[in-house]
């Protein structure tokens, strides 16, 4: 008898090991496709940019308001913006390397994370900074269990992840909910180099965030502390008006620090000069340096060009003459050294021609738009797209030129582009979005939509994160491109984008007038699927009390519906912590217990995320608080 049970022992004891070891395989197996979906070049961006010389940056480093936002313990924000050249990404990267940004005492407790964005392919949007952002959050904690956090949405969408924005943002909020988080501090560097759409929708997460913040008496909310550096851009200084005046934010004009800035100038002088030209003498390179110095509107930009011009120009050896005349051909000024620079052109012709286009065109151009025009004028005849004999990487982002001037909304480039090759690329894909109609619809162009349309363009093609062209358009509000795309057979209840539909996508953003199209057009008010479960659960999610009411009262959708991620409408609201969805969707029947979902019920929702409000409202229904739920045991 004693054997047997000792064989028993045995037996349970190699398989809670058997079991044991398949539970650390898939938590690595979870852990590695995070960070897979997450995984980016972070460290070699930031370090592109030169290290500072020693003693500069006290410019910022010695300013109280700095002071003030890095011993604050709560989550703040500290916008610093100064002019071109002056400095703010080596600053930036100083003060990362240097761990200048966490105060004594804290350095077990916070994390650093940073996202350098540069108007190139993969830098420019909010959703390429949040994932940086949380790839760096979470493998220097790998040692805890914060990674954990992702598992579901990694499952859920697999690579799209990396793309999702708004899902992105939550994963940040929730992530710093969790005990491990600690104080989580964020550097985004050069913000006005952001996608305009995807800055605007940055900057609205943000305020909210902060708005939120100053009302959440919860002790257990995050600590998110961002560091956010531009040149002053009208469009962000407006976002950021709209922040409560109580809120934990600090603007810091860079250029109120100029006399300051110029002195640290002076030391970068003092050190580069030496390393250009090594073997001019010391009575040479001082002249050299005192001349630079007297430059009255100096910059880090200016001077980055003049060395180059130094180092280039300026002979090892050569007599004090010549070396006073050399000096005095150097530029003053950025456009100087510029025209300088065009000047020294082997090609003035090819030189002549960017200028043209850069002179002819609206708004700043891209590196790949600058690219596809300059082909244009320089083919000789083309017959098809191929002949434009673009570079690979020219349109990388975008897939094909025309889906570049689709997505910039030059129509006469995309008109150009067609009649090159008829209509035999209107529907290549690739890209970001999977084709030119993508594009277009996504920024809602409606004359360069009418082109494509007109030259055979797939209304209902899919693929790519975004799904087709009408969800694209729905998600975005654009809805004369939306009534242009159903006027031409675009199909109302397919799943795309994250397998949801066109409903559900403008449902979760608020576009009611785009709501009220596609259901006057016959969109299924009841289709279910995908992320959002049902327009009723995308609308609740969102806290779009409007368009809850619409849903309930005039299109009879159903209240207590059962699927997708949050299990009902209720704890979609709850979640969000949006009281007038909550109370919409409780007058209506809404059932305050239904069982389901990621947090189990309404209630759990709502207490896992500190709504107060949420929480009272749904306990003055009879919610039961004793539920045991999905999430964590809760």
């Amino acid at each position: 008898m004693e054997e047997q049970e000792k064989i028993l022992k045995q037996l349970y004891k190699l398989k809670l090991d058997d079991l044991n070891t398949r539970e650390a395989e898939r938590e690595d197996g979870l852990r590695d496709k995070v960070i897979e979906c997450l995984v980016g070049d972070y460290p070699e961006q930031k370090d592109a940019n030169p290290e500072p010389v020693e003693n500069t940056c006290r410019w910022f480093l010695d300013d109280p308001r700095f002071h003030k936002w890095r011993r604050s313990t709560a989550s703040s924000l500290l916008w610093l913006y100064a002019g071109a050249g002056c400095g703010k990404s080596v600053l930036s990267r100083a003060l990362i390397d240097a761990d200048h940004l966490i105060p004594p005492g804290r350095v077990m407790t916070s994390t650093v994370c940073y996202f350098f964005f540069k108007n190139l392919d993969n830098r420019n949007r909010g959703a390429d900074a949040l994932r940086g952002i949380l790839h760096q959050l979470y493998t220097q904690k790998l040692h805890t269990n914060l990674i954990s956090v992702a598992y579901d949405a990694a499952k859920l969408y697999k690579q799209k992840l990396g793309s999702m924005f708004n899902t992105l943002w939550d994963l940040l909020l929730n992530t710093a909910r969790h005990p491990a988080a600690g104080e989580i501090i964020c550097v985004l560097d050069a913000l006005d180099e952001c996608q305009a759409d995807a800055r605007k929708a940055l900057l609205a997460k943000l305020v909210h965030f902060f708005n939120a913040a100053i009302k959440d008496t919860n002790s257990q909310q995050p600590c998110i502390k961002f560091l956010i550096t531009s040149q002053y851009r009208e469009d962000i200084d407006l976002r950021f008006a709209l922040l409560d005046p109580a809120s934990n934010f600090i603007k810091f004009p860079g250029d109120d620090r100029s006399d300051l800035l110029r002195q640290e100038i002076d030391l970068v002088i003092d050190q580069r000069i030496p390393e250009k030209v090594p073997k001019l003498n010391q009575q040479s390179q001082l002249l050299l340096a005192e001349h630079l110095k007297s430059i009255e509107h100096r910059t880090y930009l200016w001077l980055h060009l003049i060395l180059e011009e130094i180092e280039d120009k300026f002979p090892s050896t050569s007599t004090l003459t010549r070396i006073k005349a050399l000096i005095n051909e150097l530029p003053s000024t950025v456009n100087e050294a510029y025209e300088g620079i065009l000047h020294r052109s082997p090609d003035p012709e090819n030189v002549r021609v960017i200028l043209q286009i850069v002179l002819a065109a609206k708004r700043e151009l891209t590196v790949n738009e600058l690219i596809v025009a300059w082909h244009v004028t320089r083919s000789n005849q083309p017959q098809s797209y191929q002949d434009l004999d673009l570079p690979d990487e020219g349109c990388r982002y975008y897939g094909t030129a025309l889906q570049s001037a689709a997505a910039y909304g030059h129509e006469k480039v995309v008109e150009i582009l067609l009649k090159l090759d008829r209509s035999a690329e209107v529907n290549a894909v690739g890209g970001e979005y999977r084709n030119a109609l993508q594009a277009a619809s996504a920024y809602g162009y409606e004359k360069v939509v009418e082109v494509l349309l007109r030259h055979n363009a797939d209304v209902n093609a899919e693929g790519g994160y975004y799904g087709n062209a009408l969800e694209l358009a729905s998600a975005r509000g654009h809805e004369k491109v939306v009534e242009m795309l159903l006027a031409q057979g675009a199909e109302l209840n397919t799943h795309g984008a994250d397998y949801c539909n066109a409903l559900q996508l403008a449902s979760y953003h608020g576009h009611q007038k785009v709501v009220e199209i596609l259901l006057a057009k016959g969109a299924d008010v009841h289709a279910q699927g995908g992320d959002h479960f049902n327009a009723l659960q995308a609308a609740s999610e969102g806290g779009h009390e409007k368009l809850v009411h619409i849903l309930l009262v005039k299109h009879k959708t159903k209240v207590n519906a059962e699927g997708g991620y949050y299990g009902n409408a209720l704890q979609a609201a709850s979640e969000g912590g949006h009281e007038m969805a909550v109370q919409i969707l409780l007058d209506h029947e809404a059932d305050v217990n239904a069982p389901g979902g990621h947090y189990g019920s309404a209630l759990q929702a709502a207490s896992a995320l500190g709504h107060e409000r949420v929480v009272e409202l749904l306990l003055q229904k009879g919610a039961n608080v004793n539920f045991r739920g999905a999430v964590d045991g809760i």
